[in-house]
């Protein structure tokens, strides 16, 4: 939306200058029409029309402008409407009981002869919910999206650097990029409009938003302008380079402990320890003494996180910049020897559904040449992938330990009916769970979670101490209380009061030690 309108980062998400409100884009500022198509009365398209509220100097003062956004069948992925309608499936924003499914959207939104349009409407329950929202983490470890608390602009930017640096961009940015790109193409415009547009009161604000964009060069020779070459020149793909270290290695990460003020926090660390346990027996019990000493050491630990942090940050980017300022010459020294650099990306930690998706929506085809029913079968299977993706959740720490290309064999009896009807006993290829586990290294509670991934639920973790320190940060409770619990191991009826008990019965029959 940014590139498409030129709006700042703080007009669609939180800004950081008004935290203590929860204002940002939100369901009210959206209308949605299938709307006839002027080029071909035939055939209907979408329509979308957003204001922006919260204009800078402006912000919920006097008539927001109004933006149009149209359908864009080139590259779905690049399609603001398509991103709303998932935003709109994921909250059930529609007002209509009867549009349940992506393809309703269309079967269901003929355009009577009278009208050009089909107003398609949003609760008005959701008018006060912002699009874009933040995730949270609920009781039992996993994260959701938030219900009501909109979207940070700090941590939309935390997101946008490391998609930056794992694109292999030099320069990480920012998410005013976008806002100065859409600025460039804006140029023509005269003055009043492009202050219009951009929410700027002086007109001399947009100079510095566009770098030279002319052939000066060509021009002072009279020969015919390079533009590609000037696109190129300006784009920042000139320096992109996806093999730049994406982390530290092994060694570097060694090194990093031999700092001397690192291990000067250790040593009195250790040693605070070794006095609080030899007086407390436990840790535990200092802290519910609340001595002065548990503090300090609190304070001590608290001192060596930030320390690895500062270090890890400064030795990567130093190994990001050492790359990056030295990559021209590798290049020329290996063509010299006869061995150029050849770069294969490593795409097994992808899921395939991702995969999918993402060459589904990135054709960058022309529309002409395609036809109106593989446009829509095409916009429609997108929108069923990702929200099928929606529901297939990988944990962070699982996502480069995963590899999803390793093809696992149909276990015997497993047919497609039965995963359909049975998926909670389904495992990863969709074959039946054995009653006892064969490792005994899978979480039992993520066995029994749909929301994630099928080789996320059965991943065997690589020790029995790795195992019970992930099932920790489930956080279930010592006693059920509210409703007795049933075993989460896909097909056992078992009904559970206690944490004790369930780990008990998962030891005796499903051979899970915890």
């Amino acid at each position: 939306m940014m590139a498409s309108t030129s709006a700042r980062p703080g007009t669609l998400t939180l800004s950081t200058g008004y935290m203590r409100g929860n204002d940002a884009l939100k369901w009210k500022d959206i209308e949605l029409f299938m709307v006839k198509n002027p080029e071909d009365p035939g055939s209907q398209i979408l329509l979308m029309k957003v204001q922006h509220r919260l204009n800078k100097g402006r912000r919920n003062e006097g008539a927001p402008p109004k933006f149009m956004y149209t359908e864009r069948n080139d590259s779905l992925g690049l399609c603001v409407i398509h991103d709303i309608l998932m935003y709109a499936f994921l909250d059930d924003a529609f007002a209509s009981p009867y549009i349940k499914c992506p393809r309703d959207i269309w079967r269901l939104t003929k355009i009577p002869e009278h009208r050009q349009s089909t107003p398609i409407h949003f609760k008005e329950g959701l008018g006060d919910i912002p699009v874009l929202r933040r995730a949270m983490r609920t009781d039992n470890g996993s994260w959701v999206t938030n219900p009501e608390n909109a979207l940070l602009c700090s941590q939309a930017q935390s997101w946008e650097q490391t998609a930056c640096e794992k694109a292999g961009f030099p320069d990480k940015g920012s998410l005013y990029k976008y806002r100065k790109g859409a600025a460039v193409n804006l140029r023509h415009l005269d003055e009043h409009s492009r202050n219009a547009v951009m929410g700027h009161r002086k007109g001399g604000t947009f100079a510095s938003y566009v770098s030279v964009l002319d052939d000066t060069q060509s021009i002072y020779m009279g020969t015919p302008t390079r533009d590609s070459l000037l696109n190129l020149a300006i784009h920042a793909n000139l320096k992109r380079d996806a093999s730049a270290p994406q982390d530290l290695t092994i060694e570097q990460k060694k090194s990093l402990e031999m700092d001397s003020e690192l291990r000067d926090l250790r040593k009195a660390q250790k040693s605070l320890r070794i006095t609080l346990i030899a007086e407390f027996r436990r840790l535990q019990k200092a802290r519910e003494a609340n001595d002065a000493r548990w503090h300090e050491f609190t304070r001590l630990q608290n001192k060596i996180w930030a320390r690895q942090r500062k270090l890890y940050r400064k030795a990567k980017k130093t190994a990001r910049d050492e790359f990056f300022q030295n990559i021209g010459n590798q290049i020329i020294e290996r063509n010299h020897q006869g061995n150029p650099i050849i770069f294969t990306p490593d795409t097994s930690h992808i899921q395939p559904e991702r995969r999918a998706l993402s060459h589904l929506e990135f054709k960058n085809r022309d529309v002409d040449t395609v036809g109106d029913t593989e446009l829509l079968e095409d916009r429609i299977q997108s929108l069923e992938l990702r929200l099928k993706l929606h529901s297939l959740h990988v944990p962070k720490t699982l996502k480069k330990r995963i590899k999803f290309g390793q093809h696992v064999s149909k276990k015997a009896g497993a047919t497609e009916d039965f995963r359909w009807k049975h998926p909670k006993k389904a495992g990863t290829d969709g074959g039946l769970l054995p009653s006892k586990s064969s490792t005994g290294l899978e979480c039992p509670v993520c066995l029994g979670r749909q929301d994630l991934h099928p080789s996320a639920r059965t991943y065997p973790y690589a020790r029995k101490d790795v195992l019970k320190r992930h099932f920790e940060t489930h956080k279930l409770p010592f006693v059920f209380k509210r409703d007795d619990r049933q075993c989460d191991y896909p097909g056992c009826p078992e009904v559970l009061f206690t944490l004790a008990r369930y780990k008990i019965h998962l030891e005796d029959d499903h051979n899970i030690s915890l």
